[in-house]
């Protein structure tokens, strides 16, 4: 974790993990959050928002049920997935098994997601890492749809390259972007959906390679019309975590869905006559067709849009990281969050403790 205050980087605390997760609750963008079974009651306790569990066992479904109050409801809309990764190249461990067999089994909706590196455990060529890699996902998902048929999956891809130059996976490279286009591909001609690790970087702070790579990492799979991204906050090929790189994440995504967004063709939003009207020198400034319509323009909140002078002379002459940072601590002090109920949190305690003895 890069630290909030210092910037120094230094191993995560159980207080990042409360933090974290209550940063992502209150971003926009962010829609789920991941999770261990270590994490899990401070993730509960710190966001409303869908929880990626990994792994699962049957305790955990035992929590779900405990929260919901209800097992059929729970089964029928569970607050948490789970995910499953084969071991490239075309295995799957015995824990990734279990939490597969345990999430279908209770009806709880499974990410099956493949990680090859071409050149290290799939071909060094795109098509056949992209092969290796549908390869596994099918293997996961027969196997799901055979414990119970329609069950809810997600096609999955986190696909890269090694950089032989070092012996070390980029998370940053290009071909990212390339497999995640052939994984959402892949996904569509199957009927499913498609989860794949955009949003990634090589870069070890939230400086210009971060955000270059992880435009570059992202943009493919959204204009491929991906439904779900991962990746947001991590930096460092996936070994570090950063609270300002998570505020200014939220924001690519936000920026990204202006490129997703269907765009009526009508009489008022052509403008015709508004054109014939003003002709050529006018400007639209003043007009009621302008005021209806600017709040559709995307507005961000840690970019710098004013002109120099302007952020040099009311102090505000930041970069994106000091932005971010203080977007971060100003989050983290006013956000709330309803915790679990006193006496549903001891009965989870509870069971934990069980399962710890």
């Amino acid at each position: 974790m890069l630290d909030l205050h210092t910037g120094n980087r230094r191993f995560v605390t159980s207080s990042d993990i409360v933090n974290f997760t209550k940063l992502a609750d209150a971003l926009s963008s962010v829609h789920y959050v991941s999770c261990d079974e270590e994490g899990l009651l401070d993730t509960m306790d710190n966001t409303i928002k869908h929880i990626e569990l990994c792994p699962m066992k049957d305790f955990h479904v035992q929590i779900g049920i405990l929260i919901i109050g209800d097992e059929d409801q729970f089964r029928k809309r569970p607050f948490f997935s789970t995910l499953i990764t084969p071991t490239s190249p075309l295995q799957i461990d015995h824990g990734n098994t279990e939490t597969l067999l345990i999430a279908a089994r209770n009806e709880v909706p499974i990410f099956t997601e493949s990680l090859p590196i071409a050149g290290a455990t799939a071909p060094a060529t795109i098509p056949g890492t992209l092969i290796v890699q549908n390869a596994e996902q099918i293997f996961a998902i027969t196997l799901a749809q055979l414990v119970n048929p329609g069950i809810p999956v997600v096609y999955g891809s986190w696909a890269t390259i090694m950089d032989m130059r070092y012996g070390k996976v980029s998370e940053g490279a290009p071909e990212l972007g390339v497999f995640c286009v052939g994984a959402v591909q892949l996904a569509r001609y199957y009927g499913l959906p498609s989860f794949v690790g955009t949003c990634m970087t090589d870069a070890k702070i939230p400086d210009a390679q971060a955000g270059y790579e992880k435009v570059l990492t992202c943009f493919p799979a959204i204009m491929a019309g991906t439904n779900i991204v991962g990746g947001l906050g991590v930096l460092d090929s996936m070994e570090t975590s950063s609270y300002e790189q998570l505020v200014i994440d939220n924001e690519i995504a936000e920026m990204m869905t202006v490129f997703t967004q269907e765009h009526e063709v009508s009489d008022e939003t052509m403008a015709l006559d508004l054109i014939k009207r003003l002709g050529p020198g006018g400007h639209y400034l003043t007009e009621k067709h302008t005021i209806k319509h600017m709040y559709e323009h995307y507005i961000p909140k840690i970019s710098d849009r004013t002109w120099w002078e302007h952020w040099k002379s009311t102090g505000k002459s930041k970069d994106a990281r000091e932005r971010a940072r203080e977007k971060a601590k100003q989050i983290l002090k006013t956000h709330e969050v309803k915790p679990l109920e006193k006496s549903v949190r001891e009965e989870i305690l509870q069971i934990l403790r069980s399962q710890a003895d």
